[in-house]
């Protein structure tokens, strides 16, 4: 019977987690979403986040719903991607579209600054009248921003 010593233990546990990890990297590369997605969420709990952000953005374009929702949640604040309203929207709208349960919370978001908007832009009219003339075109621009 062989006894491993605690050096030898911590070192066997050492390559096993190595091999797993590089197991985990070649799924992730071989187009498996779950490995991808378990592989970004490693690299964001390192604060690595643009290699999670390459991972998330793998695993959501095959389809990983969470991949979709946190991907759009980091285009939202620009950890690891530019921010980029465009890019938030179209991947809270994927998630959305399968279901994701807080994906709509930004959509409601969205739609509640809006309509504070619509309220200022009604109150300035009432309050300024014909005085303001550019601020319409601001307001056209600012709801087709949103409803993109």
């Amino acid at each position: 019977m062989i006894v491993l010593t605690p050096d030898l233990e911590a070192q066997k546990r050492e390559q096993e987690k190595k091999a797993q990890f590089e197991a985990l990297v070649k799924r992730a590369n071989s187009e498996d979403p779950i490995a991808a997605f378990k592989l970004a969420h490693y690299y964001y709990k390192k604060q690595e986040f643009i290699k999670a952000s390459i991972y998330l953005r793998e695993a959501a374009i095959q389809g990983h719903v969470e991949a979709m929702y946190e991907l759009a949640r980091m285009y939202e604040i620009g950890e690891g991607v530019p921010s980029s309203y465009v890019a938030t929207k179209k991947w809270y709208r994927e998630a959305l579209k399968r279901g994701h349960p807080k994906a709509k919370r930004w959509f409601i978001k969205e739609f509640f600054i809006l309509l504070m908007n619509t309220i200022f832009f009604v109150t300035a009219v009432a309050i300024l009248g014909s005085s303001i003339i550019c601020i319409p075109y601001i307001f056209i621009k600012m709801i087709l921003k949103h409803l993109g």
